[in-house]
């Protein structure tokens, strides 16, 4: 029983620090990788809106074209559904998206498509800033 929480706690351990390079708390410290979003609500209908948001607090600045937030269907290879925005991630990103009427059921995600991923190091998760949710009739 005590190897087991051992083997328990050294498992934490290494998942803690193999996450800790990127996204970190709701204010970002420099260096951070990615922005931690979420998505309201959880689960939507084809037609309805949802909306992306992060409180995390990031100087990087969106491409010279903005930012591209998409949904899509998870397991499918493209988005659904894209839109670009020139808002920042100052603790008070916010952006609504309604899903097209032919929105695919079940499980979809919504994110930016386009985070620079450049500056991650070696040892943190870069994959760009993206929440999954559900859609249903």
């Amino acid at each position: 029983m005590q190897a087991r929480t051992l083997l328990t706690a050294a498992l934490a351990v290494v998942l803690l620090a193999g996450t800790a390079g990127c996204a970190t708390g709701g204010r970002s410290a420099p260096g951070a990788c990615v922005p931690r979003v979420e998505v309201s609500p959880k689960s939507a209908a084809p037609g309805e809106t949802v909306t992306l948001s992060s409180e995390d607090i990031y100087e990087t600045a969106p491409p010279a074209n903005g930012w591209t937030v998409e949904v899509g269907h998870v397991g499918d290879g493209d988005p659904v559904y894209s839109v670009t925005t020139v808002d920042t991630f100052d603790g008070l990103f916010r952006f609504e998206l309604t899903l097209p009427r032919d929105f695919p059921t079940g499980e979809a995600y919504a994110g930016v498509a386009d985070w620079d991923t450049s500056n991650c190091a070696d040892n943190g998760s870069c994959a760009s800033p993206s929440v999954t949710f559900q859609v249903a009739d």
